[in-house]
């Protein structure tokens, strides 16, 4: 069959907004469906979260995804971790949520050796 294509003219889009905070790392495991995406990012953007990467892969009808988040100096991360741990329940899913500096300390390959 034939494509067609329609382009629309947008508004310009807003100038970007840093936002100040710390960098976490949630990550998602469960079994794929639709709305887990979806789900967490709503989760994110009703506490002012900022999703500043993601990552993810379904193998074998198992869903993985990784989000690098800024949280905001006002969020309170046990009451972030508290909403995320809600949303996994109706999923269901594994959810973690680490500071960066644990995630990267904790999933390191390096071996360390005493001279």
């Amino acid at each position: 069959g034939d494509v067609q294509a329609i382009v629309v003219p947008t508004e310009a889009a807003s100038e970007r907004v840093p936002v100040e905070g710390e960098l976490y790392v949630v990550t998602a495991i469960g079994e794929d469906r639709p709305g887990i995406v979806s789900r967490l990012a709503r989760c994110f953007a009703d506490m002012g979260v900022n999703i500043e990467d993601v990552w993810n892969e379904v193998r074998d009808y198992r869903f993985i995804e990784i989000f690098h988040v800024r949280v905001p100096a006002t969020v309170d991360p046990k009451e972030l971790r508290y909403e995320l741990a809600k949303a996994a329940a109706t999923l269901p899913l594994q959810v973690q949520l680490q500071h960066v500096d644990v995630f990267t300390a904790t999933n390191s390959l390096s071996v360390h050796t005493r001279r």
